[in-house]
């Protein structure tokens, strides 16, 4: 969020919507629209699930969401539109290229009457279709933010690599995760299972809301957890030695011990309170359980998941600045890389 704090078009975001950006602006921005969502929530009298919440919040905003899972689906919502007066919809087709997953359109006849509607449509074709709960959120923390205006109506959510976009995926994660419905699914499950685990994860995406992506759900169980933790996927890195996402087991006496790296590290606000947290594209120590289970996996995950502990001191080179001895590792294989939850080890997880 430091990153974005500094930007100029966040900071922008932040005065127009007369937020002050004293504590960090996207910090100003966030508590802002969980204020709103939670005012409308209580003003709804209450909501039972996040789709409730969805409703509720686009319902306020005057927001229409469309899904479009085949190209049918997309002339049909071009011609539904277009036939109701919004000519827009019409170019709807060149609205979307590969890196494009929503569109969000203005509709002119609405302004006309004195009102205000707006058309999110949701780009769920191919590979699309894992974003679309995300995308639908995304869309939402735009119209909370400044939503389209009549002098240019059409707006086109990329890939996440602008200051703003990354700023609306940042809201989209935390209200599409409402802390109020959210935190009890989770704390539900830390409770009967006596820890996170990546099974555990699986149980809070389907009682909270299926159509989340397994990705964004991790995110925010590790976010919302209440103690340090943080996440790790390692791999090899494609940039640095062209070895790509190979399969565990393969080459392990040749030298690619030494290539394995930390693709991802995030760790949570406990977590990187205490200086619990490695460098992203650290090389995996060679004697970390990390390490062992990547390259002997098939020996490791017959219950598809694996959890034990480590010294920390052999991650002391890769940043971790934390104190403590031992570290809990929660290990997987997804998608060829490998994925760890990372807690500190507390004296009764032993």
């Amino acid at each position: 969020m430091r990153v974005l704090d500094r930007c100029e078009e966040v900071r922008g975001l932040a005065a127009a919507m007369d937020v002050s950006a004293a504590g960090g602006a996207v910090a100003g921005l966030l508590a802002h629209c969980r204020s709103r969502v939670g005012r409308w929530v209580v003003e709804a009298g209450g909501v039972g699930s996040i789709d409730d919440v969805e409703r509720v919040v686009c319902d306020r905003l005057g927001l229409v969401i469309e899904e479009a899972w085949t190209d049918a689906d997309l002339g049909q919502i071009c011609r539904q539109y277009v036939s109701q007066g919004e000519p827009v919809f019409g170019c709807l087709w060149s609205q979307f290229d590969e890196g494009t997953y929503a569109v969000l359109i203005k509709c002119r006849s609405s302004v006309a009457a004195g009102s205000a509607r707006h058309v999110a449509v949701i780009d769920c074709r191919g590979e699309k279709r894992h974003r679309r709960f995300f995308s639908r959120w995304h869309e939402i923390a735009h119209m909370m933010m400044l939503p389209p205006s009549a002098e240019s109506p059409v707006h086109r959510s990329g890939d996440g690599q602008s200051a703003v976009e990354r700023l609306m995926d940042t809201i989209a994660a935390d209200l599409g995760f409402f802390e109020p419905v959210f935190v009890p699914v989770l704390a539900a499950e830390v409770r009967s299972a006596r820890g996170l685990s990546f099974a555990g994860v699986e149980r809070v995406r389907r009682g909270y809301c299926p159509r989340a992506s397994y990705e964004s759900t991790l995110r925010a169980c590790v976010d919302r957890l209440g103690k340090a933790a943080m996440i790790l996927e390692f791999g090899f890195d494609v940039d640095a030695g062209g070895a790509g996402c190979l399969p565990a087991g393969v080459n392990r006496s040749g030298g690619l011990r030494n290539e394995l790296r930390v693709l991802k590290s995030v760790s949570n606000a406990e977590a990187r309170g205490i200086g619990f947290a490695v460098w992203r594209n650290c090389r995996v120590p060679g004697k970390s359980l990390l390490s062992n289970f990547f390259f002997d996996a098939e020996e490791w995950r017959g219950a598809g998941e694996c959890e034990l502990v480590e010294q920390s001191a052999l991650w002391r080179g890769a940043g971790l600045t934390w104190p403590g001895d031992r570290l809990r590792i929660v290990m997987m294989m997804r998608r060829g890389r490998g994925l760890a939850m990372v807690f500190p080890a507390e004296q009764e997880d032993i």
